[in-house]
């Protein structure tokens, strides 16, 4: 019976490893896709304020804009890497541990916990 359980973890642990991995490289792209978007605002601005600079009006406005966007994309960044170094931790735990008792509880609550720190 010990046998069969250790045996059925270990099983398991190997699953979750395999989840957290594919979990990392879609956070990757995410990150890609949001440096994307700032060099696009980047042009975009630099368009609008070329245009109307002919017609000797330039707006206040569209920097601190862009300056607002690209802090709340850097937000965004620093949550990503935070779940990354997460999930190594979640796969260190996983591994060092034989025991059947869940993990997945204690790593919710660590996480609310960082979200509780980036909203703030």
């Amino acid at each position: 019976m010990r046998r069969d359980r250790s045996h059925s973890t270990s099983h398991l642990q190997q699953q979750q490893q395999q989840q957290q991995q594919q979990q990392q490289q879609q956070q990757q792209q995410q990150q890609q896709q949001q440096q994307q978007q700032q060099q696009q605002q980047q042009q975009q601005q630099q368009q609008q304020t070329g245009d109307e600079a002919t017609d000797g009006k330039r707006p206040l406005q569209l920097p601190a804009q862009q300056q607002q966007q690209q802090q709340q994309q850097y937000h965004q960044q620093q949550q990503q890497q935070q779940q990354q170094q997460q999930q190594q931790q979640q796969q260190q735990q996983h591994t060092s541990r034989d025991s059947v008792k869940p993990v997945a509880v204690e790593v919710y609550s660590h996480i609310a916990c960082v979200a509780k720190q980036n909203s703030i």
